[in-house]
Formats: structure tokens, sequence, C-alpha cells
């Protein structure tokens, strides 16, 4: 064998060095790294989308809800032009239409309608509504047979017999309000057996905060400021709600507690050192507009 045979093969027989190995390793890592900042930007960008898409749709359902109950407050039939003046539109019902509560109803299955309830007047606690409006087969899920209008619950409201000239009515009266651990949106109706309770609605909601919009007088109709719904309000100037809720996420998926802007527009701080949850404020104003007829 010549001596160029042999220094041939002892260079195919030569290995990587030291400084080669060291290199391929690094170069390796840098490829790996790369690929697991891809994959983790990934897995939480879509973590984040789930989590907004659950608040957003838990959002529309309560504030659909809320707004919905809300703008029916007052509605009644009329069935006869009368009054003083002579040319008021008369409604069976003329009771109390809605009350707001600053830090929740102290009772909220009280009996004796929406102007029974009191009220825990906290303004660190959420707070809760009352409505009550004419119930028919259209603003209403009709039930059973023949079909009766319902309350929030879906169960079937009771005929309130005739009084004089004014004709029989159903009456729903709904109050929602949070309750529960973790909170959720509750309601109950005044349909249904005696006794019947309040049932979730809708799941995440943590905060519910109500400012009444008043008028000046009742020749404007057109709220001048909005108030905490406080005792000592002429419910005759209530022309319009603004409702704010604010709903989280059902699974931790901040890598730390973060902050958010809550209802009263400060910053605000997640209760547990633990909560690592996304919470979103989300607003509605609401006019009553049988208010203003």
């Amino acid at each position: 064998m010549t001596q160029f045979h042999r220094s041939a093969r002892a260079a195919c027989m030569r290995g990587l060095s030291l400084v080669e190995v060291m290199i391929s390793l690094v170069i390796g890592l840098i490829v790996v790294g790369a690929v697991l900042t891809t994959y983790l930007g990934v897995s939480g960008g879509s973590r984040y989308g789930v989590a907004l898409a659950q608040i957003s749709e838990d959002a529309t359902l309560a504030m659909n809800l809320l707004r919905s109950q809300i703008a029916m407050a007052g509605y009644g039939r009329p069935y006869a032009v009368g009054g003083p003046g002579g040319n008021q539109m008369l409604k069976a019902y003329n009771g109390e239409v809605i009350r707001g509560c600053e830090g929740g109803f102290t009772d909220p299955a009280v009996a004796g309608g929406v102007g029974a309830l009191t009220c825990v007047n906290n303004p660190a606690l959420p707070d809760a509504i009352a409505i009550a409006y004419e119930a028919d087969t259209s603003n209403t899920v009709g039930v059973g047979s023949p079909a009766v209008p319902s309350d929030c619950l879906g169960n079937g409201l009771t005929l309130v017999p005739p009084v004089g000239a004014a004709p029989g009515y159903f009456l729903a009266e709904n109050r929602f309000y949070l309750d529960g651990a973790p909170p959720e949106l509750h309601c109950k109706g005044s349909g249904g057996a005696p006794g019947t309770t309040a049932q979730p609605l809708v799941e995440n909601v943590v905060d519910l905060q109500i400012k009444y919009g008043v008028a000046t007088g009742t020749e404007t109709r057109v709220a001048a400021k909005y108030v905490d719904p406080v005792t000592g309000i002429d419910p005759g100037l209530i022309v319009s709600v603004r409702v704010c809720i604010v709903v989280r996420s059902a699974a931790n998926v901040m890598d730390a507690p973060t902050d958010y802007e809550g209802c009263n527009g400060t910053v605000t701080f997640p209760a547990g050192s633990t909560d690592r949850r996304m919470y979103r404020a989300f607003t509605s104003t609401i006019v009553l507009q049988n208010r203003l007829l």
C-alpha cells in the first residue's frame, strides 16, 4: 500500500474534533429553543384567545338578558285614555317598576313585589336590580296549554284579576343579583309555584353595578346625570339605567395576577394572590322607553 492510500484511509477514519461537536450542539440547542419559543407563544396566544371568547360569550348573554328586561320596565298595554287632563294612557299596573339596590337585596326572595325589596346599601358589594312589567306571550315565552306568559326562569305567571275598568293582566317581576361561589348572575322570578327559588343564569359574572340616569324634570325626559341607586331618588325622574358587569375567565390563563379596569373606572387587582384569571368590564346604557310615554 502506497503512502498516499494510507493517508487517504486515515483521513476517512478521523472523527469530529471537540470544537466541531460543541458547535453542532450549540446549533442544535438554538434550533430546539426557537421551536419551543414558537410553540409556547402559539400555546399562550391560543389560551388567551379561548379565555377572551368565553368572557365575550358570557358577557353577551348577561348583557342581552339585562338589557331586554330593563328596557321593558313599566311596560303595559293602555286600556283607556284619561287621568288628569284627560290625555294620559291608563295601564292596569301602576306599581313600582324598577328598583336598583346598592350592595344587593337584603332578601331577594321577600314577598310583596318590587316595592317590598330592601337594600344592603354597601357600595363595596355588587348591586342588584328588580324590574316589573306587564307580560304577554309576545314579550315573554309562552308556556303551558293554553300558553301563558312566563318570568325570567320560564315559569308561568298567574293572571291578576281585573279591578274596575282595568282589565286583568300578567305581571312579570324579575330580580337580578349575584350569588354563589364562584359568583353567578341569578334571577328570582314571580312565576311558578309559591316558594320557587332563584336560579343561576350566567356563570363567571363577578360584579354588577347599577346607575340611574336621572332627568332634572318630567318635561325634559333626558338624563342629566347618572347616580347610584340609593333611596331618595324620585322614581318618576329615572329615564335610563347604566349597567356595568365584570366577567372573568373560567380558568387561570395569565402568567401572574393581572390588574384590570373595573366598573368604577379605577385599576383593580384580583382578590387572591394566586388568581391568574383574565377579567374584563362591560358597560351598557338602557333607555326606559316606557317611562317616556
